[in-house]
């Protein structure tokens, strides 16, 4: 039966990845659920983001690694790893899987029903990122939430 883990992460500079999921060669992850939150900035500003696959050449890098949070405390830690506050993405980011555009201080939330997943390849470094792609004015203060299968 699949764990369910969970990662957090935020980021105040624009045009960088916010929250990655990193892939291992021995778990692919299902994300079913995504949070993005803007919190901060300048009024009547909109933020617009977006969650993409990276081909695993280089992982994001710059910022911090998190560890993911395990749902039922008797499982086992989680083999896939996530990234927050990037200074670098990755090499390749894909098309968008999800698009976002929020005004300043909202909450955008997505639910995957099952066979919906955003799913990541079973790569070492390929990754699923949320990054923000522009925003209207200011430094945005943005988080967000994954929540997935391994």
């Amino acid at each position: 039966m699949p764990r369910k883990y969970g990662l957090e992460g935020s980021h105040n500079v624009a045009t960088e990845t916010v929250l990655a999921m990193i892939g291992s060669a021995s778990a692919k992850g299902k994300i079913n659920y995504v949070s993005f939150i803007s919190e901060a900035a300048g009024a009547d500003a909109n933020v617009i983001a977006s969650v993409r696959k990276a081909d695993g050449t280089i992982a994001p890098s710059g910022g911090s690694a998190v560890t993911p949070a395990k749902f039922d405390s008797g499982d086992a830690a989680a083999v896939i790893t996530g990234h927050e506050g990037a200074t670098t993405d990755p090499t390749v980011y894909g098309i968008p899987l999800l698009n976002i555009n929020l005004y300043q201080k909202h909450m955008f939330q997505w639910f995957g029903e099952e066979g919906g997943e955003i799913m990541n390849q079973k790569a070492t470094n390929a990754c699923v990122g949320l990054r923000i792609e522009s925003f209207g004015s200011g430094t945005p203060e943005c988080s967000a939430v994954f929540h997935f299968y391994e």
